[in-house]
């Protein structure tokens, strides 16, 4: 069984494998081939590509898969909350309320509902 463990920036993957990032890691989702990583973005911060594209996937070696892709209107506000359903399953809510179905496979955003 894999020991998956995160720590503030650092995800570690059986003690082996760490994986750094650029702001904290909030939440970490898995499946039987991927690991979802949902970073938190400071309100301090301007808002970038990489920051409203803040879900990642890496495999089990601890590789990159994909970052979260592009959403057709209003791509500047980050994710705020990712779940993980029937294992592949993948949705991503944004700070406005959206939430998307995320390709878990490819990172690809597809379908939209506003949930607040």
């Amino acid at each position: 069984m894999t020991n998956i463990q995160f720590d503030d920036k650092t995800l570690s993957i059986d003690k082996n494998i760490q994986i750094s990032f650029k702001y904290k890691i909030s939440q970490v989702l898995y499946n039987d081939r991927l690991l979802f990583i949902l970073l938190e973005i400071p309100n301090t911060v301007s808002m970038g590509y990489d920051e409203a594209h803040n879900v990642f996937a890496y495999n089990y070696n601890g590789d990159f898969v994909w970052q979260i892709g592009s959403r057709k209107m209003m791509d500047n506000t980050d994710y705020v909350l990712i779940t993980l359903e029937d294992e592949n399953n993948l949705y991503a809510t944004d700070y406005l309320g959206r939430r998307f179905k995320v390709n878990s496979i490819t990172g690809e955003v597809s379908e939209m509902r506003i949930v607040k």
